[in-house]
């Protein structure tokens, strides 16, 4: 297991911000792909319910994760009459080459925030989006947990499930009055064959409020990442007007294990551009990087207003590779690698060179 506590936040910190008209004062969530060999950073930003937008920068090899180039053309999603303001893009490449991007936004009327849906083809990407007109989930009954609100948040997909499903994690929020005055986010779960029609998870909610005082007001799930087989998905939790970040881990997508230290795993920085905020998590993980990129939102308001992008890095352990020479014979075997010996019967034969190389009873050499 990964030790999650241990995340190092970049000394380029913050590393976007708001700059453009249409953005305001405040760059929120998002998240990053990679597509052949450029890195594409989704965020959303906005100066109020109306004027609310999903935009994009790039970056070249040479510049990730540090150095953003914003797209001229952007937003690239624009708020409408009942997608009044799209926040926390997640875009996921299809099988078939296209792309979906999913997001929650601002609804109006008895259902004010809920789960989105636009996609686009290879060839459109990441220019021009096709808005779905889906609630792929919206808020609970009367009553329920998630009665109020809803923010989709992370979305694991089939091939990356070990149930072959698509997951969804998500923020709810109720409508009782809690000891601050407002109502209380947790963190449901839900499922989907197609990734279009969600079933929540009836053990819901799986995320709830920890003992620890950091998150015990509320709790909201957010970025994820899959290391050897076991999930590790991130939260934020809030107390005393601070946003700060905890994880969870599961194996199955159902049943989940909380490590939650008595303080959090990413703190705010005291005094510094991200003292009450660190909220609003993706990760990025690619094959062959020996690191997790985790980005995240920092603020020095309570309850956000100036929100800026800042990245945390967490060093993967690199596992040397194994060599072993291997005699068989009709007698005794005994076969080392590096350090570990495996002996069966009491012949000797010690040699850590590489490649695999085996010899045969007739004394031939086949290398491997």
């Amino acid at each position: 297991m990964i030790d999650f506590n241990v995340w190092n936040k970049s000394p380029s910190n913050p590393i976007l911000l708001a700059s453009a008209a249409w953005e305001g004062p405040q760059i929120q969530d998002g998240c990053t792909i990679k597509i052949n060999g450029l890195y594409y950073r989704f965020y959303c930003a906005g100066i109020g319910l109306d004027q609310w937008g999903i935009g994009y920068a790039t970056a070249t090899a040479a510049q990730f994760p540090t150095t953003w180039t914003k797209y001229p053309g952007n937003p690239v999603i624009l708020p409408t009459s009942i997608n009044r303001q799209p926040a926390a893009p997640r875009v996921i490449l299809m099988p078939d080459g296209s792309y979906r991007m999913y997001f929650h936004s601002w609804a109006g009327g008895a259902t004010p925030d809920v789960g989105r849906l636009a996609t686009c083809s290879a060839a459109e990407f990441p220019n021009t989006w096709h808005y779905q007109d889906l609630e792929i989930l919206n808020n609970g009954i009367t009553g329920a947990w998630d009665s109020k609100y809803v923010q989709t948040q992370n979305f694991i997909p089939p091939w990356d499930a070990p149930d072959g499903l698509w997951h969804m994690h998500y923020g709810g929020y109720d409508s009782q009055i809690n000891s601050i005055g407002t109502g209380t986010w947790r963190g449901g779960h839900a499922t989907s064959i197609d990734g279009i029609t969600w079933t929540r998870d009836p053990a819901n909610p799986i995320l709830n409020l920890g003992t620890d005082s950091w998150e015990s007001i509320h709790v909201l799930p957010l970025g994820w990442c899959k290391i050897n087989g076991l999930f590790y998905i991130t939260y934020q939790g809030f107390y005393n007007g601070i946003w700060q970040l905890g994880y969870i881990t599961s194996t199955d997508l159902w049943t989940y294990t909380r490590h939650s230290p008595s303080v959090p795993c990413v703190p705010v920085t005291p005094g510094g551009w991200d003292s009450y905020s660190v909220e609003g998590v993706d990760i990025y993980q690619e094959s062959g990087l020996n690191q997790l990129f985790l980005f995240y939102c920092g603020d020095s308001i309570s309850w956000g207003g100036s929100y800026k992008t800042g990245l945390a890095t967490l060093d993967l352990p690199v596992i040397a590779p194994i060599t072993a020479r291997i005699v068989l014979s009709t007698g005794p075997l005994r076969i080392r690698t590096g350090r570990t010996v495996l002996q069966i019967g009491l012949r000797d034969y010690e040699d850590n060179t590489s490649p695999i190389r085996m010899m045969t009873p007739l004394g031939k050499r086949l290398l491997i």
